[in-house]
């Protein structure tokens, strides 16, 4: 029985370990959030990918990206 895709939440998403994790996440079937300062530094495009916009220093916007 295969198992359902997880959805996971990816902060600094827009290079580095963030944007190789975001990768590997949609590589492996999962469902992602992806979030940068910018969303369109975020480079990957894909249909189980959400990408918003949070600089985590604004407290406001991480709780919208969480919402």
């Amino acid at each position: 029985m295969a198992t359902p895709p997880t959805t996971w939440f990816i902060t600094g998403a827009a290079r580095g370990i963030g944007a190789h994790t975001v990768q590997a996440a949609l590589d492996a079937g999962h469902n992602v959030v992806a979030t940068a300062r910018s969303r369109q530094q975020i480079s990957t495009v894909h249909d189980r990918l959400l990408a918003l916009d949070l600089d985590v220093a604004n407290e406001a916007q991480a709780h919208a990206a969480v919402q």
